[in-house]
C-alpha cells in the first residue's frame, strides 16, 4: 500500500509455552486470552500491515483480509524456545499479557537463535454484513464521524464541511467522487470502517443483555468466564462468551477507542 491505513498499537507476543506440548498437537481455546507463557514482544508498525483482495493480492482499498508479517531475528531477540505467539490490540502496550488477544497460534517447539531468522505471516479475516439495510446499528449509524478510527478534529470539519456529519453519511457517499482536501485513500478507509461497524454482526446479543451497563472496552478487556458468569445464563460458557468478545472486535479496527469506552451493550441492544 502506498499510504498505511493502521495505527502502531499492534504488538505480536512470543512465548515458550509449555514444555507438556512437545510431542502434542495443542489448539488455542476461544477462552484463551493470555499466552500461556509470554517472554517477549514486538511492536507491529504500520508497514508490516497489508489489505489482501480475494486473490490475496496487496489492495489499495480496504478489505475484510488483513496481512500482517513480521521477521524474528535472533540477533536482535537472543536465543529462545518458542512455541506459541500471539497478535494484541486494544489497549496493548509493551508490557507482557496486556491487551486484547487478537489471534493466537501453538506451534512445534522452535530454538530461536542467533544467526536464525524466523519469519511470520498472519492473516486476519473479518466479516460484516454489508448489504441487509435492516441488520445496520441504528445507534451506531448515528455517531458523529470524528467516532471513526483515524478522523481527527480536523478531519471531521472538513467531512462536516461537505455535509457528512455520521457514520451514516460516509456510509452513503461514492467513494470515487474526490473530496478536496481530504485523500482518496483516507476517504475509502473511513467508509470501510463505518461499514464495518454499522453493519457489525452478533450472533446472540440478546444473551448479554444482563451486561447492559458495561461499556463495549470493558467487555473486550474481560475474561471471557467472567463475562459468561455476568449474564446469570447457564447456556452461556466461556466459549460463547469469547466468541462474543470476537465480533465485538470489529469495532476495535473500525471505531476510536474513546468511542468503545463509552458505548454500552445495552445502546447495542437498542439499536
Amino acid at each position: 500500500m502506498q499510504e498505511s491505513a493502521f495505527s502502531d498499537d499492534i504488538y505480536l507476543a512470543l512465548g515458550e509455552g509449555l514444555t507438556a506440548w512437545d510431542g502434542e498437537t495443542i489448539h488455542p481455546r476461544r477462552s484463551d486470552v493470555r499466552l500461556a507463557r509470554e517472554t517477549t514482544r514486538m511492536i507491529i508498525r504500520p508497514e508490516q500491515m497489508r489489505y489482501l483482495d480475494e486473490q490475496h493480492q496487496t489492495s489499495d482499498l480496504p478489505t475484510t483480509c488483513v496481512e500482517v508479517t513480521a521477521l524474528l531475528s535472533g540477533d536482535d531477540i537472543g536465543a529462545m524456545t518458542l512455541r506459541e505467539f500471539g497478535l494484541f490490540g486494544g489497549d496493548a502496550t509493551s508490557a507482557a499479557d496486556s491487551g486484547l488477544m487478537i489471534d493466537y497460534v501453538i506451534h512445534p517447539r522452535i530454538d530461536l537463535a542467533p544467526g536464525l531468522d524466523i519469519s511470520r505471516t498472519i492473516r486476519l479475516y473479518f466479516t460484516f454484513n454489508s448489504s441487509a439495510q435492516h441488520e445496520a446499528v441504528e445507534t451506531l449509524a448515528d455517531l458523529p464521524v470524528i467516532s471513526i478510527d483515524g478522523v481527527g478534529e480536523e478531519i471531521a470539519v472538513q467531512l462536516e464541511g461537505y455535509g457528512i456529519r455520521t457514520l451514516a453519511d460516509i456510509i452513503g457517499i461514492d467513494p470515487l467522487v474526490p473530496l478536496p482536501g481530504i485523500k482518496p485513500v483516507s476517504l475509502r478507509e473511513f467508509r470501510a470502517k463505518a461499514r464495518m461497524a454499522v453493519y457489525l454482526r452478533i450472533t446472540s446479543l440478546v444473551l448479554f443483555e444482563a451486561l447492559g451497563e458495561r461499556t463495549i472496552s470493558s467487555i473486550l478487556l474481560t475474561r471471557p468466564e467472567e463475562i459468561a458468569s455476568e449474564t446469570n445464563r447457564p447456556e452461556v460458557t466461556a466459549e460463547i462468551a469469547a466468541l462474543f468478545q470476537q465480533e465485538l472486535a470489529a469495532l476495535q479496527i473500525g471505531l476510536d477507542e474513546r468511542v468503545l469506552k463509552k458505548f454500552t451493550i445495552r445502546q447495542l441492544l437498542e439499536g
